[in-house]
């Protein structure tokens, strides 16, 4: 028997978008009373012992349709699930995994609530003090409270995408409320503390985690809270106070790369910290432009085009990975496995650095899931950054990592430890982040990245199942150690070993022989040096 296997459940609830209804995380539109339940095992599924029956809603409902994907199960029902109602799952002791044993679940039956972009926007608003400081958590008369600006810039955010959805105001004037808060509480160089107290009190306790990834955010949020409001007068009548935030970036400036440590005193320029900065002096670029005031703009693109050329150079070939951090005498702080702060470094990368169809990004996202997803399954415990895997498997397509992310934080901002950031980022993760400035060149991979001299050619590319076979022809290559196939989970589908020709074949076959299926592929060509170069294959029916 197969013990304690942990079951995950989301309800997918629609949300009202121009009169039409989206469930989360899927890119079809479903009717209203047509809604998706989501198991995620630590095992894999038997596909034939996962029948309708199996299953049922709230004692007597059974689903009209199911679907397993390897360690998913994807439920439909007719039946409308409401925020704030609970629901019960009932699982069938029958069910086995693909080792033919029976699946022993830690409860045969699960209640879950739906959490929608309004309940996850309300709890921030609730967070936001009269005075428009964000608390960590929502506050209660004698609680200990925590005031954090960067994760209250989180939440804002959070509360602009609900203003975008929702077009309630009032989530616009608590966004509006912390901006105000925020520059009162600036001190002379344009840094702010963190604060903490008893609700209702609270104090600056004299510290900060970050003086450049603070101020960032902070001018990124001002000029986000611009677009989505027309409020120039807002930018115009703080422009001081934002050119002094802007200051404490420039604190910590290190003029040999442009890059920024990340507070006063300190000796690593973190890579992180680093991406939040270039896209704080993109928005502060735009924020001038609009006001007309350009005595700063020279400065401003200088240490955009110094700054992006360094923050590249923290990607290192041999290790097929971006630094963590860069020290005073510009060695590279590496890791190569980990969920933070490696996995999330790479993350920022992927998300901000480079599109979908960059070599670089497959190779990468491919990279981490195999150190970080065992065989394509999300981790039990604590997964650091849901956020940005859901993102990132948004932007790849990679639709079996989404779902587990998206139950992943369905669960984490469901429990009693949910936070005002989290819920922002839940809410800009589900409903689509609006922190990149879609208006500019943002991040353009350099094309350092992508210099491989030597190249791998995969065609036909996409290629049909029924073709029966793509051919990879290697260029300037001397030669080569292996080539590996992988899938979209990270998981290798084949190796070939010991090449002596320009021109291989590869006959969509794994290592069992057995044709694989549809969808996205990486072909991982590495030479005798250690030399590797990635190419994404597309096999469509």
């Amino acid at each position: 028997m197969i013990k304690n296997i942990i079951i995950l459940i989301m309800a997918l609830a629609p949300f009202r978008l121009h009169s039409a209804f989206k469930a989360i995380g899927c890119s079809d539109y479903l009717p209203y009373d047509d809604k998706t339940v989501l198991i995620i095992f630590n095992q894999m599924v038997d596909e034939n012992s996962a029948s309708i029956d199996k299953f049922r809603l709230n004692s007597s409902l059974y689903p009209t349709s199911i679907k397993v994907d390897a360690n998913i199960i994807e439920l439909k029902f007719n039946y409308i699930f409401r925020e704030g109602q609970t629901n019960q799952i009932s699982i069938s002791k029958f069910l086995k995994s693909q080792n033919g044993e029976y699946i022993d679940v830690n409860s045969r039956s699960i209640n879950f609530e739906v959490v929608d972009i309004e309940k996850a926007a309300n709890y921030i608003s609730d967070c936001v003090l009269s005075d428009g400081a964000v608390t960590i958590k929502k506050p209660s008369f004698g609680s200990h409270i925590d005031i954090i600006p960067y994760f209250a810039t989180f939440a804002a955010f959070g509360l602009l995408k609900a203003y975008e959805i929702s077009l309630k105001t009032e989530y616009l004037n608590k966004v509006k409320s912390f901006l105000e808060w925020y520059i009162s509480h600036i001190n002379p160089d344009g840094t702010i503390y963190d604060y903490s107290g008893t609700y209702p009190s609270y104090s600056p306790t004299g510290n900060m985690d970050s003086t450049d990834s603070y101020a960032a955010l902070f001018i990124l949020l001002c000029y986000k809270y611009y677009k989505y409001s027309n409020d120039k007068t807002f930018l115009a009548n703080n422009y001081s106070a934002i050119k002094k935030i802007k200051g404490a970036i420039y604190l910590t400036l290190d003029t040999s790369d442009y890059l920024t440590y990340a507070k006063p005193g300190w000796v690593e320029k973190y890579f992180m910290d680093n991406l939040e900065v270039y896209l704080g002096l993109l928005a502060y670029r735009n924020i001038i432009n609009i006001l007309g005031k350009k005595e700063d703009l020279e400065e401003v693109n200088k240490h955009l085009a110094i700054e992006k050329e360094s923050i590249a150079n923290f990607y290192l070939k041999d290790y097929n990975a971006y630094a963590i951090s860069k020290s005073t005498n510009g060695s590279y702080g590496v890791l190569t496995d980990g969920q933070y702060p490696y996995a999330m470094a790479q993350n920022f990368a992927l998300y901000y650095f480079h599109k979908s169809e960059d070599e670089l990004f497959g190779n990468l996202w491919a990279t981490i899931l195999s150190k970080i997803f065992s065989n394509g399954i999300v981790p039990e415990g604590e997964l650091s950054g849901t956020f940005w895997w859901i993102l990132n498997a948004k932007k790849i397509g990679d639709n079996k990592i989404l779902k587990q992310c998206i139950v992943k934080f369905k669960n984490e901002i469901s429990s009693d430890d949910v936070t005002s950031y989290l819920m922002g980022q839940y809410i800009l993760a589900i409903y689509g982040d609006i922190m990149l400035l879609e208006d500019s060149e943002i991040f353009k991979t350099s094309e350092s990245l992508n210099e491989y001299k030597p190249k791998g050619i995969v065609y036909p590319n996409p290629v049909r199942l029924n073709d029966g076979q793509v051919k990879i022809k290697l260029e300037n290559f001397a030669f080569i150690k292996n080539i590996k196939i992988y899938d979209i989970r990270g998981d290798k589908i084949v190796e070939y070993s010991k090449i002596d020709k320009q021109l291989y074949e590869w006959d969509l076959r794994d290592y069992r022989g057995n044709l694989v299926s549809a969808g996205s592929y990486f072909c991982i060509i590495e030479d005798e040096n250690g030399n590797k170069i990635a190419t994404k294959l597309v096999i469509i029916k």
